[in-house]
């Protein structure tokens, strides 16, 4: 197995890919359907690209305007980005993850407006390190809702398998 990992800007990305992973990054893109557009012109027959964006637009916040968001996504809005690329070779599949994220959330920074921290990584890293392995015991996988969506999209193969 040859692996070559690289961090690139989405649009500068010139060489096709078996696997593109975009951890919170499409939200920060004005354009965003060229991006994604882009992306998955970069995938090879069968690759994959795993996305990871903000959920639920009714959780955005000063938190998300002072992190450079534009948008949030649902797997509605997400599904409706990719069918406007036009291309029907992709199989799609979503999930939220971090239902207790997206309800601290919504409390912290919806219903008390605490103001965003200039560097809330401090708050992010906490959350990483002592509620998600938790979340990951108790919180099944299919759920409802959360702080993210997880997009996983495929390029058909060639040859149809």
């Amino acid at each position: 197995m040859n692996v070559d990992i690289r961090l690139a800007d989405v649009m500068s990305i010139s060489d096709m890919f078996d696997c593109i992973v975009c951890m919170n990054v499409l939200e920060h893109i004005r354009d965003d359907h060229d991006a994604l557009t882009h992306m998955l012109s970069r995938l090879n027959s069968g690759g994959t690209l795993f996305l990871l964006v903000p959920a639920h637009q009714g959780l955005f916040t000063a938190f998300d305007v002072a992190a450079g968001h534009y948008r949030r996504y649902n797997k509605e809005s997400m599904a409706a980005l990719i069918a406007a690329i036009g291309s029907h070779d992709f199989s799609l599949r979503q999930y939220y993850f971090s239902a207790i994220g997206a309800i601290g959330y919504y409390i912290v920074y919806g219903l008390l407006r605490t103001p965003p921290k200039a560097n809330a990584s401090a708050e992010i890293g906490l959350f990483d390190r002592y509620v998600v392995p938790v979340q990951r015991v108790i919180e099944p996988r299919w759920m409802p809702f959360g702080i993210s969506l997880i997009t996983v999209i495929r390029r058909q193969p060639v040859d149809g398998r």
